[in-house]
């Protein structure tokens, strides 16, 4: 059964980003399968799938947390 992990941290400009990972079982190494940022205009607040070539490369700072937590991710229970 596939295990499904959702975090979510912030790029520089404090936009907030959601990193979906999933992975098979227990130990094995997790995939990511999905990065939205928040959308919103003060009322509603929705998430958008992040496509590079509509939005540019994901910032360094999510970059950073794609690899910080690919490791935790990999061994949370």
């Amino acid at each position: 059964m596939a295990q499904v992990f959702t975090i979510i941290t912030e790029s520089e400009d404090y936009r907030p980003y959601r990193l979906t990972f999933v992975r098979a079982n227990y130990g094995s190494f997790p995939k990511l399968t999905k990065v939205e940022r928040q959308q919103g205009n003060g009322r509603t607040v929705s998430w958008l799938r992040h496509d590079n070539a509509c939005h540019g490369e994901l910032p360094g700072m999510v970059v950073q947390a794609i690899a910080l937590h690919k490791d935790s991710v990999r061994t949370a229970r």
